[in-house]
């Protein structure tokens, strides 16, 4: 058996254009046009506001293979920021067992609604 090795890393905006291409990839994941420049601008705006923490993930010649972007809000039925959220398509199934082999539990009785504005 072949052990990896992984680090996990909070990222700066000196890694935005290297998460850039990760996030586009992303976008395009959920069926999204590629755009480079979209992406490696929306990163480094996120992390120079406060509004998001990324961590970036890596192992051997891979320094940044993988990423999370973690954005703070609030719980309004309890009052307080307390508990995070992650959200993936139905169909990545990769995604969704990483979660459940953490412990994250899918939240059943929740519709989450959006509204393009």
């Amino acid at each position: 058996m072949i052990m990896v090795t992984v680090s996990v890393r909070r990222a700066t905006v000196d890694d935005a254009d290297t998460i850039g291409v990760l996030f586009d990839e992303y976008r395009q994941f959920y069926e999204q046009q590629p755009d480079r420049t979209l992406a490696t601008d929306f990163i480094p705006e996120r992390l120079q506001r406060g509004e998001s923490i990324v961590l970036v993930a890596g192992s051997g010649d891979h320094a940044m293979s993988g990423f999370r972007q973690l954005y703070p809000t609030f719980c309004s039925v309890a009052a307080k920021a307390a508990r995070m959220d992650l959200q993936t398509a139905r169909t990545n199934a990769p995604a969704r067992a990483q979660c459940e082999s953490l412990g994250w539990e899918l939240d059943t009785t929740l519709d989450t609604y959006h509204l393009r504005i």
